[in-house]
């Protein structure tokens, strides 16, 4: 009976702290991602590559869940191998209603990632999960 319980929240716990790692790893450095005024949005998968677009906008980052999902099926991902994806506001410290439906759309597809953002005006980064609607 023992052996039912522990097993399961061990494997809990394990996946746990590898996203933790994972987050702290990447933190460091995030203020080198963002470096100019133009929104940009970055795919960190569970193996470290880390993927890039930007429409050169400031207030914007235009992407599809649907067309990532795609585009990740091309080179062999699947939404549920990616670590975290992160973007940026300038002055906004709050996730949009489109950060919101982008990430019910991840979760849909299967997410289990960090949805983040980091906001120039604080300095910061903000987890949707910890911004409760």
């Amino acid at each position: 009976m023992r052996a039912k319980i522990l097993i399961p929240s061990l494997i809990i716990l394990l996946m746990f702290s590898s996203v933790l790692y994972a987050k702290e790893k990447y933190i460091k450095s995030w203020l080198d991602y963002f470096p100019d005024p133009v929104e940009r949005i970055y795919i960190i998968m569970k193996d470290g590559v880390i993927f890039k677009q930007t429409n050169y906008e400031e207030r914007l980052v235009r992407l599809n869940v649907g067309i990532l999902e795609k585009t990740l099926k091309k080179i062999s991902y699947k939404i549920k191998d990616v670590l975290i994806i992160i973007h940026n506001h300038r002055f906004e410290r709050h996730f949009s209603d489109g950060d919101w439906r982008f990430y019910g759309d991840l979760k849909r597809r299967d997410f289990e990632g960090l949805f983040l953002i980091y906001c120039h005006m604080t300095k910061k980064i903000y987890d949707i999960e910890d911004n409760v609607r």
